[in-house]
């Protein structure tokens, strides 16, 4: 009778092949996927071994497999470890390794749901001893539940008294989520950013959307060297627009400013003089202890992007220190799927937007994206942002758990400057001056929302532009 089942060897040898062929196919694959799921053993425990493998930050091939089944009985009746490299064979398995994930899962299910059947037919017909109706029927009910997961579904149901239970278990520890630590007020107003939580970060260009990005990663980074900050954690920064010199440089700025600043264009320029290059490679030696990654890559999709967190979660947890917050630099330069491209931009933005909200709650981490604010607020005498601002927002809102709008009166102030030739233009440039060296370096942080909290909060920050750094206007923070 198994000999009917519902099964595809070809389909399970290809994604395997594909798989040793290029590891990064697994990152790819459902996660739902599991070596139970083989129909042929064999395959199954290769298919195991080789995730474990991955997972442990090896490179897998037919060669590193061997001494695994160089004694497995199943092995030698296909030919022996030779079989690892006939799997390898062709590459027709990479161009359709998810459809052959796919595949291979829901065969399983067949599977299941072909045994479950023959287990109650049997039941039902065995006239040996009496059959309870309705407690077959719960049999029944409970193995299709196991199959299609609502046994699950329903263990995630709790009673109002057990939620309640869950707030005060939360008590005495240690609240989740990452701070940055270095803009204390903004800690305070925003919170923490939890597991799940998608935050935006909006601004003009000129606002400081990237200098606060990197000043908060490299916070909750630093704080992550510190065991009694439940603050801190590893960080995945990803750059679309930055390359991996430019954010060196922020780094190396947005660090120094801890104690003894060096000038942002002194650095990105090669201007240091011997002191300050000395001071720079002991930064260095230091950032080689902080949990910071940076990506740089011109487009994403949300599938690649998924799996290059999870690629680096694992990298992260071999290191010891768990990844907690992913960086996007920025969301409008993400792409979607061919599907989005066609209908238009809004739904494209809201297919990226729904994607970085689903990486936050599969992966259970922290996600901080930066996002454009649309022309509009150019429009208004009071150009502080709004929601309504968010650029082709689509869905951005409503997915993120909280969105911080930007706002930075110099650079409105900088298109204000006195024409040269202009009617009292002495006068008008020394005000100007004036009022620009009073609004230089302040930065508001608009809580434009924020679920189970507080919203419209203003945060005034120091933007130290000649670090791009961000700070609280009173931090004293030296880490």
């Amino acid at each position: 009778m198994s000999d009917n089942l519902p099964s595809n060897i070809a389909a399970e040898a290809a994604l395997i092949g594909a798989m040793l062929i290029d590891n990064k196919v697994i990152d790819s694959l459902p996660a739902g996927l599991a070596a139970a799921h083989f129909f042929e053993p064999l395959h199954g425990r290769l298919f195991e071994r080789t995730v474990s493998l991955f997972s442990e930050g090896k490179s897998v091939s037919p060669v590193t497999l061997k001494p695994y089944f160089q004694d497995d009985e199943a092995m030698a009746e296909v030919g022996g470890v030779g079989y690892l490299a006939q799997l390898t064979g062709s590459g027709a398995g990479l161009i359709g390794a998810r459809d052959f994930a796919k595949q291979i899962y829901d065969l399983a299910i067949l599977r299941e749901v072909i045994s479950v059947s023959r287990t109650l037919i049997e039941s039902a017909t065995d006239t040996s001893e009496s059959i309870d109706p309705e407690s077959l029927l719960d049999e029944a009910q409970s193995a299709l539940e196991k199959i299609n997961g609502t046994e699950a579904d329903s263990k995630m149901a709790f009673s109002a008294d057990a939620c309640v239970d869950e707030v005060i278990a939360e008590w005495d520890q240690p609240s989740a989520g990452v701070a940055c630590g270095c803009i204390p007020e903004l800690d305070r107003a925003l919170g923490k950013i939890r597991p799940t939580e998608l935050v935006i970060v909006a601004g003009r260009p000129g606002s400081g959307k990237t200098a606060l990005a990197v000043s908060y990663a490299n916070g909750v980074a630093r704080n992550a060297l510190y065991p009694e900050d439940a603050g801190g954690g590893g960080v995945l920064f990803i750059s679309h627009e930055m390359s991996a010199l430019e954010l060196g440089g922020r780094l190396i700025a947005d660090t120094a400013a801890y104690s003894s600043p060096i000038e942002y264009s002194k650095i990105a320029n090669g201007w240091l003089n011997a002191a300050e290059r000395e001071q720079v490679k002991k930064l260095r030696d230091n950032m080689r202890k902080v949990p910071l990654e940076v990506i740089q890559t011109p487009t994403l999709t949300i599938p690649r992007l998924r799996g290059l967190v999870r690629r680096w979660k694992r990298i992260f947890d071999k290191r010891g220190c768990p990844m907690r917050l992913l960086v996007v630099d920025y969301l409008q330069l993400m792409s979607g799927s061919r599907k989005g491209r066609d209908e238009n931009r809004t739904a494209e933005i809201s297919e990226i937007s729904r994607g970085l909200k689903q990486i936050a709650m599969d992966e259970e981490l922290g996600v901080l994206a930066l996002s454009q604010l649309s022309r509009a607020v150019e429009q208004r005498e009071d150009k502080r942002p709004r929601l309504s601002d968010l650029r082709e927002s689509g869905s951005i809102e409503q997915d993120a758990n909280k969105v911080v709008g930007l706002y930075s009166a110099l650079y409105y102030h900088e298109q204000t400057k006195p024409a040269l030739g202009s009617a009292n233009f002495e006068t008008k440039l020394f005000e100007w001056e004036a009022d620009r060296a009073a609004i230089k370096d302040k930065i508001e942080m608009i809580i434009l929302k924020r679920r189970n909290g507080a919203s419209g909060v203003t945060v005034n920050g120091s933007f130290l532009r000649e670090y791009q750094a961000v700070r609280g206007l009173h931090s004293n923070s030296t880490r």
